[in-house]
């Protein structure tokens, strides 16, 4: 069937997945699905968003890429020859954080189980956290 994506999609922007996810959940008919792909770096700046989704039982899926540091920041500034400065990220444990808050969760330290926690994630009804560590070397 059709498929939306909405982003920001502009150079720079950061912390808007959540939020615009949130937005989508409840601009778009009751069911239809809300993924959320975030940053780790995006994700922390509004951590708030977090107890939105569980106060308005928000029925959204966010995968959180956690590779500790501003991935696309730290890319360019290399591209540039400019050494990174302040782009790492001293992280939580994103999948602990967010079931305290009340999402059901999951974390991903390896590609050998990652289509099973998708597809149990992408079956659960209400909200749910995936942390996913990525490799923080890889180009964004």
């Amino acid at each position: 069937g059709p498929r939306r994506i909405i982003g920001s999609f502009k150079h720079g922007t950061m912390a808007a997945a959540l939020s615009e996810a949130i937005g989508a959940f409840f601009a778009l008919p009751r069911g239809t699905p809300v993924i959320v792909l975030a940053g780790d770096g995006g994700l922390s700046m509004l951590l708030g968003e977090l107890l939105t989704v569980i106060q308005n039982h928000v029925d959204v899926k966010v995968i959180v890429y956690n590779n500790g540091t501003l991935g696309f920041i730290d890319f360019e500034a290399k591209l540039e020859k400019i050494p990174p400065f302040k782009t790492k990220l001293l992280n939580p444990d994103f999948a602990k954080l967010a079931q305290i808050i009340g999402f059901k969760t999951a974390r991903i330290t390896s590609p050998d189980n990652l289509k099973a926690v998708l597809t149990a994630a992408l079956n659960e009804k209400g909200a749910v956290l995936i942390d996913a560590a990525t490799d923080p070397a890889a180009m964004p």
